[in-house]
């Protein structure tokens, strides 16, 4: 029996392998063609290849010339920036010029603010003055007139 098994096993392993090999041509073919399909591919890789090298120079020359474009245009940007600077020193200096000149006004404003306050008491002072003025021109042509009356009673 352990024999009949044995035997069973061999037989089996027997018709694998008989199958096994009748299928072999069958995957020999297609592995043939699988490798004809493959070498025509590799035949036609070297132009493929080529064209993407053109493709591939082409895009190089454009990107070296953007490049130069970009170093022009960081130049300009450097030299605009430098610009700015340059503005905003003299902006900043003007600012300065400005403070300056309006602490000077203020300074201005209130030495001519004092002024007018001494203007102020000057216009007192004289309309106090025209005030005595007219008294006193008024006293005097009172005894003017007194002194004219008494004259006339002397000699008349």
């Amino acid at each position: 029996e352990l024999f009949e098994v044995r035997f069973g096993e061999q037989d089996w392993k027997l018709d694998n392998m008989n199958y096994a090999t009748s299928q072999a041509p069958l995957e020999t073919n297609t592995l043939e063609v699988g490798k004809q399909a493959l070498e025509s591919e590799v035949r036609e890789f070297p132009s493929e290849v080529e064209a993407l090298n053109w493709k591939v120079d082409a895009l190089g020359l454009k990107v070296d010339a953007l490049g130069f474009r970009v170093d022009t245009i960081q130049s300009e940007v450097s030299t605009l920036v430098s610009e700015v600077d340059g503005l905003n020193w003299k902006v900043d200096k003007l600012g300065s010029k400005v403070n300056t000149m309006e602490s000077e006004v203020r300074a201005l404003g209130t030495r001519i603010d004092a002024l007018d306050a001494r203007v102020d008491t000057l216009d007192a002072r004289v309309d106090t003055l025209d005030l005595k003025a007219d008294l006193n021109h008024k006293e005097a042509t009172t005894m003017l007139r007194q002194v004219v009356a008494s004259i006339k009673e002397l000699k008349g």
